[in-house]
């Protein structure tokens, strides 16, 4: 993980936000999206672990691969952090245009290794 400091605070987010489940949401994946401005994308999925008083990155929870809420959570600039259902991202894709910049490339830390991709801008 680049920064665990910021991870955590994505995840507390997410929890916070989206806290009605009961479950604790923690990263199944890091999508690092290279804006014009450095930023941080995580995909957050429930646990095993019911929520509770510690809102960081939990390693003892099993993440639900299947399981929804599919939360994507990015922080750019320093201080904007935005979370959103991943089904709903429409709904924040201006403000974090806005925030972090057009996307410049992907790079994709999956199970399997790094995929990067060159994304055009217009």
């Amino acid at each position: 993980m680049r920064d665990q400091a910021l991870t955590n605070r994505l995840i507390k987010v997410a929890n916070e936000k989206f806290a009605g489940s009961g479950i604790h949401l923690d990263i199944s994946e890091q999508l690092e999206f290279m804006y014009e401005k450095e930023s941080l994308r995580i995909l957050l999925k429930p646990t095993t672990c019911r929520r509770g008083q510690d809102l960081n990155h939990r390693p003892k929870c099993t993440v639900l691969e299947n399981a929804n809420p599919q939360i994507d959570c990015i922080a750019c600039d320093g201080n904007f952090v935005d979370c959103q259902r991943k089904a709903e991202l429409w709904k924040t894709k201006d403000i974090r245009e806005i925030h972090c910049g057009k996307v410049q490339r992907v790079h994709h830390f999956g199970q399997y290794g790094v995929a990067s991709i060159l994304l055009t801008t217009e």
